[in-house]
Parts: C-alpha cells; structure tokens; sequence
C-alpha cells in the first residue's frame, strides 16, 4: 500500500502539486480527496511513486487500475475517521485576515494567512479553538478596530458539539474585547472557495462585490452648471434622494441590524445552555442527595446490626454466668452432700467402736 504523506500546498502543477512537510521537506505529491488550494493542508502521495508505476503497466491496463486504485483510497479513507481533516473554518478579519480550521473536536488543525501579512501563532496546532483565537485576535487587530468573523461548516448536519464550541469561543472573544466592533456571519463552502480563488476572505470580497453593485446601480447625481437655469430640470433636486446613495451610513446600519440579531440569537443560545447547566446541576445535587441517603441508610442499618450483636454478646455473657453460677453451686452442694455423709459414715464408726469395747468388757 503507497504511503501517505501531510503537508501545505505551496505550487500547484497540472499533473502534481508541491507540499511542504512539518520536517521541512518539498515534496511533489499528487492530493487526495479534493483538490485543495495554496496554503492549505491536504493528505497526498508521492508523485514518483505513480510515475514509477507507469514504466511497467502497460498503456491499456494504466487507466483502469489507477481508477480503481485511488477509488479504493477514497473509500478507506472516508471510512477510518481522521481527526487532522477541518470540518468547520473560521476566518478572522481586521488589520489582517487569518483563516482557522476545527476538526470535529473543537481543535485548530490548520492555520492559514489571508493576506501577505504573516500571522506569528506558536504552537498552535491541537489547541483549542477558543485559546487559538483569542490570540488570533490580539495579533490581527491590537487597537480599538473593527473585527470581522466569518464561520463556515462543510457540512451543514455537523455535530452539535463542534458548533456550540465554536459559538462559545465567539462570545468568550468578543466578550473579552468589547471595546472592537464586532460582526459575526456564516457563509457557505461555496463562497469560501470563490475567496480562496481570489485569495482574500469572505468579508472582503463581500464588501468589494457590494461596492461593485453599489456603482452599478448609483446613477448620475451630478448636475452641470449649464442646466441650472433649465426650467425643465429647477426641480431635480427635489427627485433626488441622496442619503440613498450614502452606502457606508446603510452598512452601519445593516451591521447594527445584524449585531443586534446575533446578539438576540447568541442570548438566546446563552439562556438555553444556563437551563442546561442548571438541569445538570439540579440532577447532580438530587443524586448526591440520594447518595447521601442511602449512606445514611446503611449507616443505620450497620448500627442497628452492631446493637443485635452487642445484645447478642450480653444475653451470651448473661447465661454463661448464670450457668458458672449454677455450676458452682451444685458443686457447693455435692460438696455438702459428700461431708455429711462423711459424718454420718465417722459416726456410725464410733457407735460400732463403742458397740465392740461394750461387748469385750
């Protein structure tokens, strides 16, 4: 079985891409899965493996068997769970622009910079994504500045655990520098791939396309000096609505909208994971309860046994005693019985003496 490698797209080539090892090495590789882009981490193999293949497989057989092959791959693959692949990415954008990805743990796997400004996060790789973005954001945007988060799920039946993680980072970050103007949005895949073409984030090119559609659509608000005295146009002014085609006061509202909607969702999202909490504190504080109690009980029950074995000792003790007692006494009266008899035995002894010298005188 070929090996697989991991590293980050550096160059992309027709028949293979170059990749760059966590030991420093450029390696040609041919990708796996989905063909990803400059600056992302992807599974591959050597493309000197597949070209050494071709020296004896014959023409007809190469196509077939390679397709197979690499179907096989597939399938092993998406089967054996690997928790290095991102399932979720949040892009972070501000002076500069990161991109983080979080595997179906809640951890950062990869890490890529969004513009020509580098992004110096040491030991990064298996954190947490609430510690790996807080320094995200101290790095991008150090000042009172506006912060921009975009989250992006590939697949929407996600687990419910990587997406609470990652709503409850958000609110930790936003939370700890609410002096910044926060906007968080979610976007899909699909616009994620169309930045990454562009290489830029969603937020950008967002903002560069509405300001596209804004000078498409904005007409000619200029008037030149020589129809002011038209009488056709004396009134054109008054047609003319200008706070229309003011876009940035409309984006701060709509971005006061928006704040206010995640706001609402996010203090909603709060309340349910405080009834959640309290549930589980509530269960955790009856089953102590109930453990305490059935310690009780069987403290009692213990306690109650002991008292049946001490009454137990006492009435054993009692009746040995009494039956030393009855013991000693039969043997006071034997010895009793035995002296008088000793009596009667010495005197019936001295009556036949007396008998015996009576009858020789």
């Amino acid at each position: 079985m070929m090996r697989v490698y991991k590293g980050l797209v550096c160059e992309k080539k027709n028949k293979y891409s170059v990749f760059i090892t966590k030991e420093g090495e450029f390696l040609r590789g041919i990708p796996l899965g989905t063909n990803p882009e400059i600056g992302e981490e992807a599974h591959f193999h050597l493309f000197e493996a597949t070209t050494q293949r071709r020296k004896w497989l014959k023409p007809s057989i190469l196509g077939p068997v390679l397709v197979a092959a690499m179907l096989l791959i597939f399938i092993v693959v998406s089967f054996i769970p690997n928790p290095d692949i991102a399932l979720a990415y949040v892009q972070v954008d501000g002076k500069n622009a990161v991109e983080l990805g979080v595997n179906k743990n809640g951890q950062v796997v990869t890490i890529r910079s969004l513009n020509d400004t580098p992004i110096d996060l040491v030991d990064w790789e298996g954190h947490p994504i609430d510690l790996v973005l807080a320094k995200a954001v101290k790095q991008i945007s150090p000042l009172n500045e506006e912060i921009a988060i975009t989250t992006v799920y590939e697949n929407k039946k996600q687990s419910s655990e990587m997406r609470k993680k990652i709503e409850m980072a958000l609110e930790e970050v936003r939370n700890s520098h609410s002096e910044n103007v926060w906007t968080i949005n979610e976007s899909t895949a699909e616009e994620r791939e169309k930045a990454n073409k562009q290489n830029t984030s969603i937020q950008k090119l967002k903002h560069k396309e509405h300001q596209i559609n804004t000078e498409r659509k904005k007409p000619d608000t200029y008037i030149k000096d020589s129809n002011k005295n038209n009488p056709k146009d004396a009134n054109r002014d008054k047609y003319i609505n200008k706070d229309k085609y003011t876009p940035s006061k409309e984006n701060n509202e709509h971005r006061k909208e928006a704040n206010e909607k995640i706001k609402e969702q996010q203090s909603k999202e709060q309340a349910k994971i405080k009834e959640e909490l309290e549930k589980q504190k509530a269960r955790q504080t009856k089953e102590l309860e109930n453990q305490q109690e059935n310690l009780n009980k069987a403290k009692e029950k213990a306690t109650k046994e002991k008292e049946k074995e001490r009454e137990k000792e006492r009435d054993k003790a009692e009746k040995e005693q009494k039956n030393e007692q009855k013991n000693e006494q039969k043997k006071e009266e034997k010895e009793k019985e035995k002296k008088e008899k000793e009596k009667e035995k010495e005197k019936e002894e001295k009556h036949h003496r007396q008998d015996d010298q009576g009858e020789d005188d």
